[in-house]
């Protein structure tokens, strides 16, 4: 653009203009290879370097090539080792993803699944096998979480449950 101060600021001023932004300019200049990984790694919240290489598998692309070249990856504030796109980038991500190769989303999202279980993280295996419309697999994750907890004796008692009146309301 000829005025790169307006453009910034109608950009900043517009999540539709951000949406646009993001869906037409980054991935067309962009290596395909790159574009693929970013697909690749777009179905989780949050991106570790085993899981990105995990989701990617056979390509050519790491977490740390999209980190160098500083493509809208955020570093978690907690977690140094985590990070994340940009929400926008990554929600259009997944709807090109979603639109171009839905098979290909419900495999990464069982790449994920699997990945998080052997992690010891079953709220998100649950969560990527439902996603992956695995219904019965994930209620199995769920099953065994509750009942490795009861177990190991470490399932609440009623008396340690602290409701409050949200709850008690949506009983």
């Amino acid at each position: 653009t000829d005025d790169p101060t307006t453009f910034v600021r109608r950009l900043a001023s517009s999540s539709d203009a951000i949406s646009h932004y993001l869906s037409s300019r980054v991935p067309d200049s962009l290596a395909p290879e790159v574009v693929d990984f970013m697909l690749d790694t777009c179905v989780v919240d949050e991106l570790t370097t085993d899981l990105a290489a995990e989701l990617s598998s056979g390509s050519s692309v790491s977490l740390y090539d999209i980190d160098a070249a500083q493509l809208v990856l955020f570093r978690s504030s907690v977690h140094r080792d985590v990070s994340r796109y940009h929400h926008l980038l990554r929600q259009l991500l997944q709807l090109r993803l979603a639109a171009v190769d839905p098979e290909r989303k419900r495999r990464l999202h069982l790449r994920a699944a699997r990945w998080y279980e052997a992690s010891g993280d079953l709220a998100s295996a649950f969560q990527h096998l439902w996603r992956a419309d695995r219904r019965t697999d994930a209620m199995r994750v769920l099953t065994r979480r509750v009942y490795d907890s009861f177990v190991a004796d470490t399932l609440p008692e009623v008396a340690e449950i602290e409701l409050n009146d949200d709850d008690i309301l949506a009983a």
